[in-house]
């Protein structure tokens, strides 16, 4: 019979998409990093797996070590159980060392909410029979408004000896992937980030990830700082990705 831990890997194999094709990109940049790294990091590799409940002392350790916004335990295992396909972790195994703690080094947290949105004025549009669209409302002036499921990105960190390595960027890309594959179809997803962030700002606003500023949230964070809103749409990256085929498919 497998141990746990195994039977864990193989789960996440088939959960998790082939690394070929998710994170070709970041794991060369892995490489190309491994020669600058300390000694007390460049042993072993890093796998990018699924969340289970024995990280969470881990992810909160990562959480306290990197970011100003710091949560309980409670929270971290009511993210793992309801979204446990949103749950990822990046984990340093060490190739000579059996460890019973797994080493942390970053994780992503997602969640799907739903966001009032105006309904489409065309009373023809096929999105009005969406199934996507839960609930639907009017409002003081007899607009309809309808409740998306939509995605959110709780919370994303890396250890400070571990980043540009590209673990932040695969973190994000396999949480969009399996936002997109989540049986809400999900269309789109925001974020909260820090005005004063500007490594995170660039990251989400790079040509990859194709964020873009939704709103300013003025005094947001405890201390006083500002925080931008910041969206993302999945069918604008496929109309980019093939525009000659969207365009056809408006033409029809």
């Amino acid at each position: 019979m497998k141990r746990p831990r195994d039977q864990a890997k193989l789960l996440l194999v088939y959960l998790l998409r082939s690394s070929a094709n998710a994170l070709s990109n970041n794991n060369q940049a892995l490489g190309t990093a491994a020669a600058s790294v300390s000694p007390a990091t460049a042993a072993g590799h890093i796998c990018l797996r699924l969340a289970r409940q024995t990280d969470v002392a881990s992810i909160q350790r990562c959480n306290v070590a990197t970011l100003p916004e710091n949560y309980n335990t409670g929270f971290y295992n009511n993210h793992i159980e309801k979204w446990p396909n949103l749950a990822l972790v990046a984990e340093h195994i060490d190739d000579f060392y059996d460890e019973e703690e797994p080493n942390i080094v970053g994780y992503i947290l997602g969640k799907v909410e739903d966001r009032v949105v105006p309904a489409p004025l065309d009373n023809n549009d096929n999105n009005n029979n969406d199934d996507n669209l839960l609930k639907e409302f009017y409002d003081m002036t007899g607009r309809r408004h309808v409740l998306v499921p939509t995605g959110h990105v709780t919370s994303l960190a890396v250890l400070h000896e571990y980043r540009r390595r590209g673990i932040a960027a695969s973190l994000l890309n396999q949480l969009h992937f399996n936002l997109e594959h989540h049986k809400d179809r999900i269309r789109s997803v925001g974020l909260v980030v820090r005005k004063g962030n500007l490594a995170a700002t660039n990251l989400y606003r790079s040509s990859k990830f194709n964020y873009r500023i939704d709103e300013v949230l003025n005094h947001y964070y405890a201390d006083g700082e500002d925080a931008y809103f910041m969206k993302k749409v999945f069918a604008e990256d496929r109309q980019q990705e093939h525009p000659r085929q969207h365009h056809q498919q408006q033409q029809h």
